[in-house]
């Protein structure tokens, strides 16, 4: 579902990172279940510290409700990655 991830350089401690998402919002999740979604996607690239849907556009994929624009900054443990 999700489109791509960009990493922007960013001089915090090495430790948060600032991602875009550009997610498809799958019909068969309810608006009561967006928020529970999004955490799950974003959990994918880091530990979510803070995020905002920015964006909101309609879907041209197969089965899904709207695009929506993610832009959050993530904790990154050692163990994490995140494609650039």
């Amino acid at each position: 579902m999700v489109n791509g991830a960009k990493s922007f350089d960013s001089r915090l401690d090495g430790r948060l990172k600032l991602v875009e998402l550009n997610l498809n919002w799958p019909e068969d999740h309810s608006l009561l279940e967006l928020r529970a979604w999004i955490l799950e996607q974003l959990r994918i690239y880091g530990d979510p510290l803070r995020w905002a849907i920015t964006a909101i556009r309609p879907s041209s994929k197969a089965g899904c409700f709207r695009q929506l624009k993610v832009e959050a900054v993530l904790i990154i443990s050692r163990f994490d990655t995140l494609e650039n």
